[in-house]
């Protein structure tokens, strides 16, 4: 019995070994998404939004993000 006891014990540990070493290794967590901004409502708008030059206003001039009262043109 006592054999039988130890065999189980044995094979216990091996399957928990064998399970720490098939395991992949933890990765890094993913960042959160960018906040999603509204559309900015006029072109001078003071809080967060997002100006898409292509469809508003006369569709012509620069796109760009507003956050935290700065002003961030994307790149043509």
């Amino acid at each position: 019995m006592r054999k039988l006891i130890g065999l189980l014990l044995v094979l216990a540990l091996a399957g928990g070994l064998g399970y720490a070493l098939a395991r992949p290794e933890p990765s890094e967590p993913e960042a959160p998404p960018a906040p999603r901004l509204t559309l900015c409502a006029t072109e001078d708008q003071e809080t967060d939004c997002r100006w898409d030059a292509a469809s508003q206003g006369n569709g012509r001039g620069r796109s760009f993000v507003r956050l935290a009262g700065e002003t961030h043109y994307e790149e043509d």
